[in-house]
């Protein structure tokens, strides 16, 4: 009986546990998607525009998208056929277009953070839970901010009027390790790290 109610408050235990860890991350990653959405969504209505406040991409992408003229030759289908799929329910919008694209760029990138929670949870999660016995929740959470952060070393977002020399885009960062400026590079993400440590994996030691 005593071995019982002890399983049982073990198991309520892990529940909280799981339960504080996927809330942050999911709080986290919402955020995150929510910042990457709007910038997206502005580099798709700017770069339609010829504005040139949000350097990117799009333009080219959004051609490709609906299957026109895009001046280039892209090998990778996935980032347009997903933006296309989502054009079926966006495509009424005024800027229905320009939101396909955006929430497709976004989609994969917020997979990205996903997939590399997943990598670190499974690599280095087991050597957190015995550094940190006695808070059970901690090592998932720290995994998740990691997963999270990583993705905007070296971005940084100015306010509205703040002005830096040299700097002439909306945001930094452009053409830097993190290159918000190309969703193509935000699509290729979530492959590009699930095969990163799969290739580890396979390794020999």
């Amino acid at each position: 009986m005593r071995q019982k109610t002890a399983e049982n408050s073990t198991g309520k235990r892990n529940n909280v546990e799981n339960f504080i860890e996927i809330v942050v991350f999911a709080v986290l990653v919402g955020i995150a998607s929510a910042v990457t959405l709007w910038l997206f969504y502005r580099q798709c209505v700017e770069s339609m525009l010829g504005t040139g406040l949000y350097h990117s991409d799009m333009k080219a992408y959004i051609l490709e998208m609906q299957g026109l003229d895009s001046g280039y030759s892209f090998p990778y289908p996935i980032l347009f056929k997903l933006a296309a799929v989502i054009h079926l329910v966006t495509g009424s919008l005024p800027t229905g277009t320009e939101l396909a694209m955006a929430l497709a760029a976004m989609l994969l990138n917020s997979a990205a953070m996903i997939a590399l929670k997943i990598m670190l949870d499974r690599h280095v999660g087991a050597e957190l839970r015995k550094a940190m016995p006695g808070k059970a929740w901690l090592p998932g959470v720290l995994t998740g901010t990691v997963a999270v952060s990583l993705f905007f070393v070296s971005m940084v977002y100015p306010p509205t009027g703040i002005y830096l020399p040299g700097i002439k885009y909306k945001y930094l960062g452009v053409f830097t390790a993190n290159p918000f400026h190309n969703a193509t590079y935000m699509a290729a993400r979530p492959f590009a790290i699930l095969a990163f440590f799969k290739y580890a994996e396979l390794m020999p030691l």
